[in-house]
């Protein structure tokens, strides 16, 4: 009897899992991340804003480096609708942009402003 019922639970929790997991897929945006900085990206990193203090996570970057005006696709939990980008360009400076609104974005541009001399986000909304 207590096979029968181990059964039972092992198929229970693998059913949670399941539905845990198509429901995380279903809940997040695609979004395109475009660098427009003039220069290339060595390392890329987007968190909820809040949660990079205890890890920026995976480089969306990967291997080799993301040059002018090439892009990456991610997915984001729509759920947060501020994140921090942090980007490590060429030069080994690292950069962070604070309370990104990704609301609705479907793409976003890295871009570099000359007449204020400061690195901004453009962002293209749905709609």
């Amino acid at each position: 009897m207590s096979r029968h019922l181990l059964k039972v639970f092992v198929l229970a929790a693998f059913l949670i899992i399941s539905a845990q997991s198509a429901t995380s897929a279903e809940d997040t945006e695609l979004l395109e991340v475009i660098n427009d900085t003039g220069q290339p990206i060595w390392a890329l990193y987007i968190v909820p804003a809040g949660q990079q203090d205890a890890d920026w996570g995976n480089d969306i970057v990967g291997d080799g480096v993301m040059n002018q005006a090439e892009s990456r696709i991610i997915y984001y939990d729509p759920a947060y609708r501020y994140y921090h980008v942090k980007f490590i360009l060429d030069n080994k400076e690292e950069y962070i942009l604070p309370n990104v609104d990704l609301l609705d974005a479907w793409r976003i541009n890295i871009i570099y402003d000359e007449a204020e001399m400061e690195f901004k986000i453009n962002k293209n909304a749905r709609g």
